[in-house]
């Protein structure tokens, strides 16, 4: 192996290291968002059994969900528009993670330990 080879596989390794630590990261910080956008919309009584979120094509809340029914749809609804306002910037940043594809449009939300009565 001549130089070039050793620093093309040198390289190479470098790469792998951190597209490994780039992915790590990336999937921590959506699930940090993620909880945080779960947190803000099952404070809402009515969103309080969601288990994901829909967005649109400009990432912007389309819809509430369980994993069975629908709970709320954007349609102008003012307990609806101030949750999308509030997760509107960490929708934002999951998208520019590259989480969201047009063909699936869906966060799941994770369980979030309930905060009530304290």
């Amino acid at each position: 192996m001549d130089d070039l080879d050793g620093t093309i596989a040198a390289a190479d390794h470098d790469y792998r290291q951190t597209a490994f630590a780039h992915a790590q990261t990336t999937d921590r910080l959506v699930f940090l968002l993620a909880t945080r956008i779960a947190r803000n919309v099952r404070d809402v009584a009515a969103f309080r059994d969601a288990t994901g979120v829909g967005v649109d094509g400009d990432h912007q809340l389309d819809m509430v969900c369980t994993l069975t029914d629908v709970l709320a749809e954007r349609n102008g609804d003012p307990g609806f528009e101030q949750v999308a306002a509030q997760i509107r910037g960490d929708l934002l940043r999951i998208a520019e993670t590259g989480h969201f594809h047009a063909d699936n449009r869906l966060l799941q939300l994770p369980h979030t330990p309930s905060i009530r009565g304290r």
